[in-house]
């Protein structure tokens, strides 16, 4: 694995405070990542409105770093724009709803506070999906 993969995979990326506080400047708004504890927790907070931050992909690596606010939630998933970017391809996919996120089996996440990491369950090899830090709602 290489440096960089490393320390995206590790969450140094949005544990660091100097991180977040760029995040917060790019939207002149304060950022503080949810601590999620469980799959029911995360659930919970995937709601119309959420926003999040992608810091690993596996198959889509243009969406990190990206904020992403939640525009539908399903029982099996959610949809999610590229925050402030109507025009971007990814939030005018589906038809205008944005990205879909299924909500995979429990035992796919691991909960690492504040990063959320999910593995493939299509791979056998406890391979990295996407990891993922959830941001309290907040109003700019």
């Amino acid at each position: 694995m290489n440096n960089t993969r490393q320390s995206v995979l590790s969450g140094d990326f949005f544990t660091n405070d100097m991180a977040l506080k760029d995040i917060g400047k790019q939207k002149k708004c304060s950022y503080s990542p949810l601590v999620v504890k469980s799959l029911s927790e995360f659930k919970h907070h995937i709601s119309i409105g959420s926003e999040f931050v992608v810091t690993y992909h596996r198959y889509h690596p243009e969406l990190v770093g990206l904020i992403r606010e939640v525009t539908e939630v399903q029982a099996f998933g959610f949809y999610s724009r590229i925050k402030d970017q109507p025009e971007h391809h990814w939030s005018k996919c589906n038809n205008g709803r944005g990205f879909r996120t299924d909500f995979e089996v429990a035992s796919s996440y691991r909960f690492m506070q504040p990063t959320i990491r999910v593995f493939d369950t299509r791979q056998k090899d406890d391979s990295i999906l996407y990891e993922m830090v959830i941001f309290h709602k907040r109003k700019c």
